[in-house]
């Protein structure tokens, strides 16, 4: 699978071709309904990193393909989704996030403070939503629709 996943890197970044597969590391795949996958380079090429989702195969999807596809497309462009890079019926490979599941450890009682005020004044509930509408009315401009009522 790691060689499929690099092939479809390869074309979409012309920067990777005179790469090889011992330049790059790949993360364990995930996913139960879809494959996924961080791929980072170990070279100074651009991006450096880069998360794979494959396409292809999957049954349970939602959306239709050139549906989800133009609102994965559209929603990049307003930054509220990843940006993509590359999109077909295969696969997506989209900017890389570093990141990691939130837990509950040891933490001294300053950090926690500061942590839970963050999480407090960044879910603010009510912006939160003024944020989110305000998005999805341009999206639904940019995709002639209406929500339903």
């Amino acid at each position: 699978m790691k060689a499929k996943t690099f092939e479809q890197c390869h074309k979409a970044f012309p920067e990777w071709v005179d790469s090889s597969m011992a330049d790059f590391t790949f993360d364990d795949p995930k996913g139960f309904s879809s494959f996924t996958m961080g791929i980072r380079t170990k070279n100074a090429v651009q991006p450096t990193a880069v998360f794979y989702r494959r396409l292809e195969g999957k049954e349970n999807a939602i959306l239709d393909y050139e549906t989800e596809k133009e609102l994965f497309l559209l929603l990049g462009v307003h930054n509220i989704a990843a940006h993509c890079y590359y999109y077909d019926e295969t696969c997506r490979i989209e900017a890389f996030y570093q990141g990691r599941t939130l837990r509950l450890c040891p933490s001294p009682p300053s950090l926690s403070r500061r942590f839970t005020l963050s999480l407090t004044r960044n879910n603010d509930l009510p912006n939160f939503y003024s944020h989110m509408s305000k998005g999805l009315e341009r999206i639904e401009e940019e995709l002639n629709i209406s929500r339903l009522e």
